[in-house]
Parts: structure tokens; sequence; C-alpha cells
């Protein structure tokens, strides 16, 4: 649903749904959808694509050997 909106330039404004940055959409889907916040806060009001890696909700499922 979110395919041909705007890419979002700001990216402290995390909270705005009519245009997106990448990291900002997964951090979006999974809040919006199951109410996990994925944001650590480690990088202010923005959503650094780190957090969804760094944050203690997320985990390694699969690793190509």
């Amino acid at each position: 649903a979110q395919i041909g909106k705007p890419y979002n330039l700001d990216f402290f404004n995390v909270n705005t749904r009519s245009k997106f940055y990448c990291s900002q959409l997964v951090w979006a889907a999974f809040k919006d959808n199951f109410g996990i916040d994925l944001n650590t806060g480690a990088w202010g009001a923005a959503i650094h694509p780190m957090e969804l890696v760094d944050t203690p909700l997320t985990y390694l499922v699969y690793r190509k050997a």
C-alpha cells in the first residue's frame, strides 16, 4: 500500500505516513501493524537502520554459511 509514496527527507518526522524513508517504512510496519516499537532512541527521533538490528525486539533467524 506504500508503493508510489514519496521519499521522506525529514528523517526526524517519523510520524508521517504520507511519505517514508527506508528504515522508517520498516519501523512503521512493525509499529502500526503489530504494536512493536523498534526505535531504541539511540539516534534521537529518527529511525536509523542499525536500530532495527540492535533492538532487543529482533533476532537473527537465518544466516547464510
